[in-house]
C-alpha cells in the first residue's frame, strides 16, 4: 500500500504558502515551469480575482507523488476574511505546515490559525520562509513562537547568511555532531516520552537513534513540532520540506480489510463541462464510479458519475476512492459541505470561524433579480458561510461576511463569473443573544387535532463559545426516538431568533420532559411545540446581547501610540502593553467591531499610510443594549400563539397578516 500524506498549507497573508505550493509541484515534476504569484499564474490561484489581486480566496486541492509518496495538498486563502475556507480544509486533514515570514514574524492571522490547529489537534511543521529578506530575524520569530504559540517546537536547521540574498540552510547534521544537536534539545523530546524521561533522570545515557524515533513519534502525534527553514522564491529548503512532511506527519488510516464507507465533504465546485463537483476526504471504506453513497446528513442516496483526481495539469480519472483519499466526485446533486457520506459516526468538527457583519446584495439591473438570486445560490453552495437568505416577500437578498475585503471579493466574483453588475450595502452588525439566567420552557401542543406534542425544556446559559449543547433526560418511551431526533434537528431554525431579535448562542438545552401520541402524533407538531416552548423559557427571564470583537494588531511610529491608545479606548476597547522596537509601536487588545469598521481610515490619516493593522474576528461578548442593537421578531412570533400554529400548519401566508 502506497505511502500517503494529507496536508494543508497555511499561513498569515503574503507569508509565502501559495509559492511554496508552487515549488513543491515543481520539485514532484508536476509543472515544467514555476508559477509566479505577482503574476497571477500560479497553478492555486486559479481565479480571475485571485490572479487579479495576488491572493487566494478560495482553497485548491492538488495530488502529487514525492519519493513515492502520494501528497493530497490543500493550499488555503491567508486573509482573515476567508477563514471559513480554512475551517473547511482543516476538516480533512492529518498534518500542516504553518508559514511565518522571517521578516514579519507572528502575526494577527497566524495565532488565530495556530489555535485552529491545537483546537483540532492537527500535527504541524511550523516553515520560516524569507529568511533572506533584509529584516529577516530568525531568532526574533522563535522567541514569537514561543511567547505566543508554543514551547514544543525543535529547531532543526540553522540559517546561513540570513537577510541576504545569500541565505540558505544547514540541517543540524551537517555541520555538528548528531549528539550535540540532541543535547540541546533532549529535554523538550524526553518531556514528550515517559520511557525516556524516566530513564533520562535516572542518568541513563540516550542514543541519538531513540532520540531521533521518539522526536517523530511526537511530531506525528502534535506534541512536538518541527520547525524548518527557507526562502521559497528561490527554491531553498523546499526538497527538506517535503522530506519533513514524509517524516514528522501521519500517514492517514487506510485499513486493508473492508469497512463501512466513511467520508466528509469539504469543498465544492461548479466547473463549467462538468457540472458540480463535490471534493471528498474518504476517512473508511472504498466506493467506485456508478456506486449509490447515502448521504448521512440528508438521508439520501445518490449515485457517483465519476471519480477525478485534481492535478496541476487539470482532471484525472480514477477508478475507486479508498480510505485516506482525498477526491472530486461528480453526479451527487444534493451535497453540501460539510455532510458526512455512508456511516454517520464521523466526529462533528467545532465551528471556528463566525461572520461578525450582513449586507444586502442588489442588482443594478432589476432585470437581473432571478439570475442574482440563482447566482448567490451557487456561491453559497461554495461558501456556505455567507447563509445566503432569500426574502420573497421582501424581494431581498441577504449574506453574512466577515469585513470589507470579502465584500470586495463577492462583488467582484459576481461580476466575473455570472456578468451581473450587482452592489453590496454597507455592512450591518450581526449581534447574538444569549439566556441570562436559567429558565423553563414548557408548551402542551394538542389542539386542533390532527397534532400531539408536549415538551419541557430547561434553558441555561451556555459557556462562551460553546453554541448550542443539547441533551435529553427523557425516554423513548415517553417521546419516540423519530420525534427526539426531529427536535434535536430543529432546535438551531427554533434559536434563529430570540427575545432581541437575534440568534440565540452559547446556549444550553435540556429536554427535561414530555409525551408524544400514538395516533395524532407527527414530527412537525414537536417542532411547532419546542419553536413556542424555547421562546417562552428566554422570555421568562430574558437575554443578554452579544457584541461581536476583534483581536487587533496596530504597528505605528513610536510618537502617535498614545493617540492611537486613546482612540481605542474611546472605540470601548482594550490593549495590552505598547511593545516598543526600532522607533515604531505595537498594540494589541481586543475592540468591538461596532466602533471599529472604519478606524484603518483613521489609522491611515494618523500614520500617513505608514501604519499596520490587522484584525481578525475573536468572538462574542455582553454589551449593553444601548450599545449595540435590538430588532423585532421577522415573521409571526411564537409567543402569538394562535397564528403562530396557523402559520406552521399553512393556513395563513406571511403577507396576508
Amino acid at each position: 500500500m502506497q505511502k500517503m500524506r494529507n496536508i494543508g498549507i497555511l499561513a498569515h497573508v503574503d507569508a509565502g504558502k501559495t509559492t511554496i505550493t508552487e515549488q513543491m509541484l515543481f520539485l514532484a515534476g508536476e509543472l515544467h515551469r514555476l508559477g509566479n504569484v505577482d503574476a497571477g499564474n500560479s497553478v492555486s490561484d486559479s481565479m480571475k480575482v485571485e490572479q487579479e489581486r495576488g491572493i487566494s480566496v478560495r482553497s485548491a486541492a492538488l495530488r502529487f507523488e514525492y519519493q513515492n509518496v502520494i501528497f493530497n495538498l490543500i493550499d488555503t486563502p491567508g486573509h482573515s476574511d476567508f477563514s471559513g475556507e480554512v475551517e473547511r480544509a482543516l476538516s480533512v486533514l492529518d498534518g500542516a505546515i504553518l508559514v511565518i515570514s522571517a521578516a514579519e514574524g507572528i502575526q494577527a492571522q497566524t495565532t488565530v490559525l495556530w489555535q485552529y490547529l491545537r483546537t483540532l489537534a492537527i500535527p504541524t511543521i511550523i516553515f520560516i520562509n524569507k529568511i533572506d529578506r533584509i529584516t529577516a530575524d530568525v531568532e526574533g520569530v522563535l522567541d514569537g513562537i514561543e511567547a505566543s504559540l508554543s514551547p514544543h517546537f525543535v529547531l532543526l536547521q540553522r540559517p546561513v547568511a540570513q537577510a541576504s540574498m545569500d541565505a540558505n540552510i544547514v540541517p543540524w547534521d551537517a555541520d555538528i555532531a548528531a549528539d550535540e544537536w540532541f543535547s540541546g534539545n533532549v529535554d523538550k523530546i524526553v518531556e514528550q516520552d515517559d520511557t525516556l524521561l524516566m530513564r533520562y533522570l535516572e542518568g541513563e545515557a540516550l542514543s541519538t537513534q531513540e532520540l531521533a524515533i521518539s522526536l517523530g513519534v511526537s511530531c506525528r502525534a502534535a506534541k512536538l513540532h518541527p520547525v524548518l527553514l527557507g526562502v521559497a522564491k528561490r527554491g531553498v529548503g523546499i526538497s527538506e520540506l517535503l522530506q519533513g512532511i514524509i517524516d514528522f506527519l501521519p500517514q492517514p488510516a487506510m485499513a486493508a480489510a473492508p469497512e463501512p464507507l466513511a467520508a466528509r465533504v469539504f469543498k465544492i465546485i461548479h466547473d463549467p463541462g462538468l457540472g458540480k463537483i463535490t471534493f471528498l476526504r474518504v476517512f473508511g471504506g472504498k466506493f467506485q464510479p456508478r456506486d449509490l453513497l447515502h448521504n448521512a446528513t440528508r438521508g439520501i442516496d445518490e449515485k457517483v458519475n465519476m471519480i477525478k483526481i485534481h492535478r496541476a495539469s487539470g482532471w484525472q480519472d480514477t477508478p475507486y476512492a479508498a480510505a485516506g483519499d482525498v477526491v472530486a466526485v461528480a453526479g451527487l446533486k444534493s451535497a453540501a459541505v460539510g455532510d458526512v457520506l455512508g456511516t454517520d459516526l464521523l466526529p462533528e468538527k467545532p465551528l471556528l470561524s463566525v461572520a461578525p457583519f450582513s449586507v444586502q446584495v442588489v442588482a443594478e439591473d432589476p432585470t437581473d433579480y432571478t439570475a442574482l438570486a440563482q447566482a448567490l445560490g451557487i456561491l453559497n453552495a461554495e461558501e456556505p458561510n455567507l447563509n445566503f437568505v432569500w426574502d420573497r416577500d421582501e424581494r431581498t437578498f441577504t449574506v453574512e461576511v466577515m469585513g470589507y475585503i470579502h465584500i470586495q471579493i463577492l462583488q467582484q466574483i459576481i461580476h466575473d463569473r455570472f456578468a451581473i453588475a450587482a452592489r453590496l450595502t454597507e455592512p450591518i452588525i450581526i449581534y447574538r443573544e444569549t439566556p441570562l439566567q436559567t429558565a423553563t420552557g414548557s408548551e402542551a401542543y394538542t389542539m386542533p387535532k390532527p397534532c400531539w406534542a408536549v415538551v419541557s425544556y430547561r434553558i441555561a446559559p451556555g459557556k462562551p463559545g460553546s453554541g448550542l449543547v443539547y441533551h435529553s433526560e427523557v425516554s423513548v418511551d415517553k417521546i419516540a426516538s423519530k420525534y427526539q431526533k426531529e427536535i434535536q434537528r430543529m432546535l438551531p431554525g427554533a434559536l434563529k431568533q430570540g427575545p432581541l431579535g437575534w440568534q440565540v448562542t452559547d446556549i444550553d438545552i435540556t429536554l427535561i420532559d414530555g409525551e408524544d401520541h400514538e395516533m395524532h402524533s407527527r414530527p412537525g407538531d414537536f417542532t411547532i411545540a419546542t419553536m413556542m416552548a424555547v421562546m417562552k423559557g428566554l422570555t421568562q427571564r430574558g437575554t443578554t446581547l452579544l457584541e461581536p470583537v476583534f483581536a487587533y494588531s496596530i504597528t505605528i511610529e513610536e510618537d502617535k501610540c498614545g493617540r492611537v491608545m486613546t482612540d481605542i479606548i474611546k472605540m470601548r476597547g482594550s490593549y495590552e502593553p505598547p511593545v516598543i522596537q526600532r522607533g515604531f509601536a505595537t498594540i494589541s487588545g481586543v475592540v468591538p467591531a461596532a466602533t471599529s469598521l472604519d478606524y484603518q481610515i483613521t489609522l491611515s490619516s494618523i500614520s500617513s499610510g505608514k501604519a499596520v493593522f490587522y484584525t481578525h474576528f475573536s468572538g462574542y461578548r455582553p454589551c449593553a443594549v444601548a450599545e449595540g442593537s435590538i430588532r423585532p421578531y421577522n415573521g409571526v412570533h411564537p409567543l402569538d400563539r394562535s397564528k403562530f400554529i396557523l402559520k406552521m400548519r399553512g393556513a395563513i401566508i406571511q403577507g396576508a397578516l
